[in-house]
C-alpha cells in the first residue's frame, strides 16, 4: 500500500475555495467575498495559541511566590482583590483588543 502525502490531505481539509455564486443568487447576496484559509494561517494560528499557553502557564506559576511576599505586608482580603484586579484589567485588555481592533 502506497504512502499517503498527509500534507496535502490536511490542505484539502482545511482549505475553503470559493465557489461561483449560482446566477439567481448573484442579485440577492451582491459581491461574495473570498475567504480562504490555508496551511500558514493554521500553522500561525497555532503558534500564537502555544505562546499564549505559555505565558499563561508562566503568570500562573509566578502568582503563589508573589502572593506570599504580599502576604508579608498586605492583609489577605487586599491580596486576593489584587489578584482579581489583576484578571479583570487582563480580559478587559483582551476584550478591548480582540473586539474593537
Amino acid at each position: 500500500m502506497a504512502k499517503k502525502d498527509t500534507t496535502s490531505l490536511i490542505a484539502k481539509k482545511i482549505s475553503i475555495r470559493k465557489t461561483e455564486t449560482p446566477t439567481f443568487l448573484q442579485g440577492l447576496m451582491g459581491d461574495v467575498p473570498d475567504y480562504s484559509l490555508t496551511m500558514r494561517d493554521v500553522i500561525d494560528n497555532q503558534n500564537v495559541a502555544i505562546l499564549l499557553a505559555v505565558l499563561a502557564a508562566a503568570l500562573y506559576a509566578n502568582s503563589t511566590p508573589v502572593s506570599k511576599v504580599m502576604l508579608l505586608v498586605v492583609p489577605p482580603t487586599m491580596v486576593a482583590a489584587f489578584l482579581y484586579l489583576g484578571a479583570g484589567i487582563g480580559v478587559g485588555t483582551i476584550y478591548v483588543l480582540t473586539h474593537f481592533s
